[in-house]
């Protein structure tokens, strides 16, 4: 006996599930639906932390833009703490900035995205049995948030 899981409500079933399960493998480079997928949670309830969906909440979306636009913002106060005399400990960064300023930005920004589809993809699952991914994600943009907050105040304080 399963319980079928739609939106806030869930009715058991009897499992007539034969075969091989079609689900085994990883669909995280599948983007035929990624303009309006029709996967938006598991069917099942064993399934609510190992599944990957088609369409996510609005609120991992504006988490994930957020970040992104951390990200930015903290490449251009990097470069004005540069400018002003500070020193970049990231060596890949550094060599990056070194060698072409474009360069530096359009890799910190693709590791940075690409990062996130990672982690939004995976968003459901746990790390470690304890930890979720969605947590992952929040804590990130609070870690930019922080980050973002210490270089002003280094760069208003003229330090």
């Amino acid at each position: 006996m399963n319980e079928v899981c739609t939106g806030k409500s869930c009715v058991a079933t009897i499992d007539r599930r034969t075969g091989q399960d079609r689900r085994q493998r990883s669909t995280l480079f599948n983007f035929r639906y990624l303009w309006g997928g029709r996967r938006k949670a598991p069917r099942r309830k064993e399934d609510l932390q190992t599944t990957y969906v088609d369409r996510y909440d609005w609120r991992l979306m504006v988490v994930t833009v957020a970040v992104l636009a951390l990200c930015i913002v903290d490449a251009i106060l990097t470069l004005i703490l540069l400018g002003n005399g500070a020193r970049e400990l990231n060596l890949l960064m550094d060599y990056l900035i070194q060698s072409d300023l474009s360069r530096f930005l359009n890799v910190k920004l693709a590791i940075t995205a690409g990062g996130m589809i990672l982690l939004v993809r995976h968003e459901r699952f746990q790390l470690l049995h304890f930890m979720r991914v969605k947590n992952i994600i929040n804590g990130i943009l609070a870690l930019y948030s922080l980050l973002i907050g210490y270089e002003l105040t280094i760069l208003y304080l003229g330090a």
